[in-house]
């Protein structure tokens, strides 16, 4: 039965080796377990059992904290592009961006493509209001969106101007093209 599904189904039959390491884990903890159930008036067992209660907890209270954290995400800024000098309210579409948070942006061109982004100074920064930010382009350029929440609520009202760039979460899969009036098609007809 075995050789007929390797030959109709090929090699998708066997096992996943990805399976044995979970049950061993399993079979090992289960032995362990049992040894201490035996042994759980022993001062050593009452130690260890313990110390792996706080490691437990440290480990789940980080790896909340890490998990929200890294879960931020920017799926989409709309509009994909705006006019410099002209005033705009971009929208940002994402995961656990919360208002009252710094949005500043980083250029591309002139900056974030030569060199590390962290070395890049953060422009154009404000706060994060009913999904969106309003700002003000002066240089023609590509923004790169970035991220600051002040975790600290006793640090009072951070200005957005006085953030390092390294403080920043930046999601440079994301741009915002900032384009001259001029490369408006009919910009003459207007003037």
């Amino acid at each position: 039965m075995f050789t007929s599904c390797i030959e109709s189904v090929s090699l998708e039959c066997l096992v996943n080796e990805d399976l044995y390491l979970p049950l061993a884990q399993f079979v090992f903890i289960v032995i362990v377990a049992t040894q201490m159930v035996l042994r759980f008036y022993s001062s050593r067992v009452k130690s260890v059992i313990f110390l792996l209660f706080i490691g437990q907890y440290v480990w789940k209270w980080y790896g909340t904290q890490e998990s929200f954290q890294s879960s931020r995400k920017l799926l989409s800024i709309e509009p994909n592009f705006v006019f410099a000098e002209e005033p705009i309210f971009v929208l940002l579409d994402g995961e656990n961006l919360n208002e009252g948070a710094h949005i500043g942006w980083v250029p591309y061109w002139s900056c974030a493509q030569h060199s590390s982004i962290i070395n890049c100074p953060v422009v154009h920064a404000s706060k994060l209001s009913q999904g969106g930010v309003s700002v003000t382009f002066t240089d023609v350029d590509e923004y790169i969106p970035c991220y600051y929440e002040n975790i600290h609520e006793d640090a009072g009202d951070a200005q957005p101007t006085n953030i390092a760039t390294h403080m920043y979460e930046c999601f440079e899969s994301q741009r915002l093209i900032v384009k001259h009036q001029k490369s408006q098609p009919g910009w003459s007809l207007h003037n």
